[in-house]
């Protein structure tokens, strides 16, 4: 029997967690928006008033942290959590594809003729 086994990078997808087909995880999309903005460990943690290990244990989810930390990273990295109705979590992921390049399409189109004048 031959086994597949998918990379945290295989096929261009980055948004696949180390172990496999298991989506992205909350930690990792703590960690990734911690990257996207340049922040280290150190700098998000004396945001917070806490420490950088904290912020390590967090993204490595070796911890159970509390809410209330998840929380304050969450919105000190401009992120929200939501609670999504299980029979809509389909809905939801299906919003989130198809705007992932919306900030790269103009809202809408002018036609030929509106592109003239």
């Amino acid at each position: 029997m031959e086994r597949a086994t998918r990379s945290s990078k295989s096929d261009g997808v980055e948004n696949q967690s180390p172990k496999g087909d298991i989506p992205e995880t909350l930690f990792d999309v703590l960690r990734n928006a911690r990257r996207s903005r340049n922040l280290s460990q150190e700098a998000l943690a004396a945001k917070l008033g806490l420490r950088q290990r904290q912020i390590s244990d967090l993204e490595r989810a070796t911890k159970d942290p509390r809410l209330s930390t998840i929380l304050n990273v969450a919105r000190a990295l401009d992120l929200e959590l939501m609670l999504i109705p299980r029979h809509l979590i389909a809905a939801v992921e299906g919003l989130q594809r198809s705007t992932a390049g919306a900030g790269k399409q103009p809202m809408y189109a002018l036609g030929n003729d509106e592109a003239e004048s």
